[in-house]
């Protein structure tokens, strides 16, 4: 009788460690779980900040690129301005400074 009950002793010890032990992992995976979540969380505001950030650059990039375009195109437009400017000048160089050839 006394061997039947240090069995059932030895089994509800057993039977005690292995609930222990199922809430022991329990708990340890609820922390992972937990601990993953909080970095998921902490790296959110980091990934909406990169994100907000690199769509900010790109958008300034862009307009760097039209405005260097449009520096080029206010560029060439003077030039071109100048360049008509002498041609007609020197179209009519000749006629407008001498006298007419009446006169000569």
């Amino acid at each position: 009788m006394l061997m039947a009950m240090h069995q059932a002793k030895i089994g509800l010890v057993n039977l005690h460690m292995s609930k222990l032990n199922y809430f022991f992992a329990a708990i340890a995976l609820q922390l992972l779980a937990h601990s993953r979540q909080t970095l998921a969380q902490s790296l959110i505001p980091i990934f909406s900040q990169l994100l907000a950030q690199a769509s900010q650059t790109s958008a300034h990039t862009l307009q760097s690129w039209w405005l260097k375009g449009e520096w080029i195109s206010i560029r060439l437009t003077e030039v071109w301005q100048t360049s008509a400017q002498l041609i007609i000048r020197r179209k009519w160089s000749g006629t407008t400074c001498s006298p007419p050839d009446s006169r000569q």
